[in-house]
C-alpha cells in the first residue's frame, strides 16, 4: 500500500502542471465563479495532443546559430524529438559566452555568467538546473508542441538593485530567480523551484506572497508586483505555489523574475533562517581580517559569498551554521570570545551589532561584519583561534562559529556547474550521471492516472482526496 501511495505522490508532484493548466482553462472561462476554491482546478480535462497554438514569431528572438547545445542521441519511445542538453555559459571559450548572450534578446546580461544556464528542449521536456544555487526549471512533457524545439534559460540575479523593494516589516525569503523562453505560447505550465528561508515551524505566523517582474531588459529592472498570496489563491490567480520545508515550487506560464516575500501576521513574530559563515585569509599575516556573513539560509546566498571570498583569497574557517532570526525589531549581536594566545582583537572591536532592518528586509546582498585581530608575538605561524558568538538581542536563538586556526577542509567553492544535470524525460542525463530521471512514472502510466482522476467524483476520490492525503490542499 505504501508503494502505491509513493507512486501517487510522485504522480501528483510531477503532474501539477496538468492540474494547473486545467485550472488556467477555468480561470479564462467567463462562466466560472472567480471565488471557486483552488482545489476545483482539475474539474475540466483537456487533451494535450489537441492543443494548437500559433507561434509567436515576434517573441522568438533567440538566434539559433549562436545556441551552444549538444543533441542527445538517445531514443525516446514517447516522443519523436531528440531532447538537447543544456549548455552552461562558462563552458564556452574566452568571451564567447558574453558574445553569445548578446544575440539573445530575451536573456538579461547577468554580471555573473555562472548564474545562468540555457537549453533547447523538445516535446519530451527536460529540466534546467543550477545545483549550487538550489534552482531548477522543470519543463513537462508536452509543454513544447510536437515537432518543435524551444529555447529556455534559467538564472539567478544577485544584484541588490534587482531585489523587490519591501517595507520595513516585509522580508525577502528567496533569491531572485529568472526564467525565459523563445516561445511564450506553450502547451503546459513550467515548474520553477528554488530555496526559501522561512522557518517551517512558524508557517502559521507568516503571510507569504509571490512577487513577479516581467522585465527582461538589461539595465532596466522594471516594476515588481505581488501576484499571489499563499493560501488565498482564487481561480484568477496567475500561478499556483506549493511550499515545502526548504523549497518553493511555482507553476507558471509567465517568463520573468520571481521571488518569495513574507511578513508576520498581526500579533505574530515570524522567524526566518539565516546562514552564518566565517572567512579569514588563507595564510597568517601581520593583521587578520575575520569576516562573518549573515545571509539568507539559501544555497545561492552561501554560494555567492563563498565566491566573493575566494576571489579575495580567503577561506571558510568553520562549517556554516543556521541561526533563527525573529521579527522582534531587535538587532543581531556578534562577539569575538575566547581568543587563544598569540592573537588579540583590536581595541574596541570585540563586539558589533547589525541593525534589525538591515537583516530582516533582505535588501543587502553579502551582509557581513568584520573583526580585526593582530598577533601578540612574531613570527606569525598560525591563523587566530577564537569563537564568534552570534545571537539576536533578547532572543533565545544563538549560534557559535569556531575558528580553530586552520581552514575548513575542502572549503574551496566548486564551479556552479560541477554537478550540472539536465534531465530528459525517459532518457539519460547530461553532466554527471544520475540514476533518476525527472519523473519516476512513465508518461503512459501518468496519462492513465490523469484520465481517472481528472473527472470530479461525488465521493471525492479524485485529485482533491490525493491532495488532502499528501497534505498539500489549501
Amino acid at each position: 500500500m505504501s508503494d502505491i501511495f509513493d507512486c501517487l505522490s510522485d504522480l501528483y508532484s510531477s503532474d501539477y502542471t496538468q492540474a494547473f493548466d486545467n485550472f488556467r482553462d477555468l480561470r479564462n472561462s467567463p462562466t466560472q465563479n472567480s471565488q471557486s476554491p483552488l482545489i476545483e482546478m482539475n474539474s475540466s480535462c483537456r487533451s494535450d495532443s489537441s492543443i494548437e497554438k500559433p507561434r509567436c514569431d515576434s517573441q522568438a528572438s533567440f538566434e539559433k546559430s549562436s545556441l551552444h547545445s549538444t543533441t542527445n542521441s538517445s531514443n525516446y519511445a514517447e516522443s519523436e524529438c531528440e531532447p538537447s542538453e543544456a549548455t552552461p555559459l562558462n563552458g564556452m571559450a574566452g568571451n564567447e559566452s558574453h558574445q553569445s548572450l548578446a544575440s539573445f534578446a530575451n536573456i538579461p546580461q547577468l554580471p555573473d555568467p555562472d548564474c545562468i544556464v540555457f537549453s533547447s528542449l523538445g516535446p519530451a521536456g527536460g529540466q534546467l538546473n543550477l545545483p549550487a544555487s538550489g534552482v531548477a526549471l522543470t519543463v513537462p512533457e508536452g509543454c513544447v508542441k510536437k515537432g518543435w524545439h524551444v529555447e529556455f534559460f534559467l538564472g539567478v540575479s544577485r544584484e541588490s538593485t534587482d531585489r523587490p523593494r519591501v517595507t520595513d516589516r516585509q522580508t525577502l525569503l528567496s533569491p531572485v530567480v529568472i526564467f525565459g523562453t523563445s516561445e511564450p505560447c506553450l502547451g503546459k505550465s513550467t515548474v520553477l523551484s528554488f530555496n526559501h528561508c522561512a522557518y517551517i515551524n512558524t508557517f502559521n505566523d507568516w503571510n507569504l506572497t509571490v512577487w513577479y517582474n516581467d522585465c527582461m531588459s538589461e539595465g532596466d529592472f522594471g516594476q515588481w508586483k505581488k501576484i499571489a498570496i499563499l493560501g488565498q489563491e482564487t481561480i484568477n490567480t496567475p500561478c499556483y505555489t506549493q511550499l515545502d520545508t526548504k523549497k518553493v515550487h511555482i507553476l507558471t506560464d509567465m517568463p520573468g523574475r520571481y521571488a518569495l516575500v513574507g511578513q508576520s501576521k498581526v500579533n505574530c513574530s515570524a522567524v526566518k533562517n539565516l546562514k552564518l559563515a566565517v572567512f579569514a585569509p588563507e595564510t597568517p599575516a601581520s593583521e587578520c581580517s575575520v569576516r562573518v556573513y549573515c545571509v539568507e539560509d539559501t544555497k545561492d546566498a552561501l554560494e555567492a559569498v563563498t565566491k566573493i571570498e575566494s576571489q579575495l583569497g580567503a577561506v571558510l574557517m568553520d562549517k556554516p551554521q543556521t541561526l533563527r532570526f525573529q521579527d522582534t525589531g531587535k538587532p543581531l549581536s556578534l562577539t569575538v570570545e575566547d581568543v587563544f594566545d598569540g592573537w588579540q582583537v583590536k581595541a574596541g572591536g570585540q563586539q558589533q551589532e547589525i541593525p534589525f532592518t538591515h537583516i530582516w528586509s533582505g535588501q543587502q546582498a553579502a551582509l557581513h561584519s568584520s573583526f580585526s585581530l593582530v598577533p601578540t608575538s612574531f613570527p606569525v605561524e598560525t591563523l587566530p583561534r577564537c569563537n564568534v558568538v552570534v545571537r539576536q538581542v533578547d532572543s533565545v536563538y544563538t549560534q557559535t562559529l569556531l575558528m580553530q586556526g586552520t581552514p575548513l577542509i575542502d572549503n574551496r567553492p566548486k564551479n556552479v556547474y560541477a554537478n550540472l544535470t539536465v534531465s530528459q524525460f525517459g532518457g539519460s542525463t547530461a553532466g554527471i550521471s544520475t540514476t533518476k530521471t525527472v519523473f519516476r512514472i512513465p508518461g503512459s502510466t501518468r496519462r492513465k492516472f490523469c484520465g481517472l482522476m481528472d473527472v470530479p467524483r461525488a465521493q471525492g476520490n479524485d485529485w482533491r482526496m490525493l491532495a488532502q492525503k499528501l497534505q498539500v490542499d489549501r
